[in-house]
């Protein structure tokens, strides 16, 4: 396979040609892990809300955790629109 078989060059951009069932894989996996971090988030703001009735140190801590969920979450969301996105080439180009 050489170089030009691989590599897409268009409007000063070069991108990396993917098989579209392994972007669409991909996409599936993003999508899973999105959906369980945000149960997850769901689950533990649950849980931070009953502990601030008895430890607002652990509540705060717990509220630190779902910041960092959320912040990896918004992650894949924005690489998740990268892979929807990708270029796609006409049959009759390759």
């Amino acid at each position: 396979m050489s170089t030009d078989d691989i590599y897409l060059q268009r409007e000063g951009y070069t991108f990396i040609r993917v098989e579209p069932t392994e972007a669409a894989r991909e996409i599936e996996s993003l999508k899973l892990l999105i959906r369980l971090a945000e149960e997850k988030i769901t689950a533990l703001k649950l849980t931070a809300s009953r502990l601030g009735e008895e430890s607002e140190e652990a509540a705060e801590d717990l509220m630190d955790e779902i910041n960092d969920i959320e912040m990896a979450v918004d992650d894949l969301q924005v690489y998740l629109e990268r892979l929807r996105n990708i270029p796609r080439t006409d049959s009759k180009t390759r």
